[in-house]
């Protein structure tokens, strides 16, 4: 014996079931677009603020067009009128924006991963120097201590 609800609800189920595997394969995508679009931002950005600023424009404003160009231009001011590092907000908001809060999260974990990662690794090599000064660095500023 069915009951009533049976039929609607196997009716109902089949769309549902493909806007779900619809909405996970636009969830994957999306995360496989932070990804892409910044995997290799804290890596090759050196040159400080400005240098960010024009590499953002050129790829988040012209190449995959996320925001248009008043966009940037409010968020610029806006950024650099906040304190903090201005080029991490900047890349924190386009991202934000395109993606959510989630979005701009993994954008500023890649973007200071890699530099993160490397004062750690120095850390690391200043902890095992230890307390006496190794020889060739005492004699190189024992030497340029005696020229007066």
């Amino acid at each position: 014996m069915l009951s009533f609800r049976s039929p609607i609800a196997h009716r109902d189920e089949e769309p549902l079931r493909e806007t779900r595997s619809r909405v996970q394969l636009n969830i994957s995508e999306k995360w496989r677009d932070f990804v892409v679009a910044n995997w290799h931002l804290g890596f090759t950005a050196f040159g400080g603020p400005p240098v960010h600023f024009q590499i953002f424009h050129t790829r988040f404003v012209d190449r995959l067009k996320w925001i248009d160009e008043q966009m940037y231009q409010e968020l610029f001011a806006l950024c650099q009128a906040l304190p903090g590092p201005a080029s991490t907000k900047m890349l924190f908001c386009i991202n934000s924006i395109h993606g959510g809060f989630l979005g701009g999260f993994l954008a500023f974990c890649i973007w200071s991963l890699p530099g993160a990662i490397g004062m750690y690794g120095l850390s690391l090599g200043v902890s095992k120097i230890g307390d006496k000064m190794p020889s060739p660095v005492s004699s190189t500023v024992i030497r340029k201590g005696d020229n007066r």
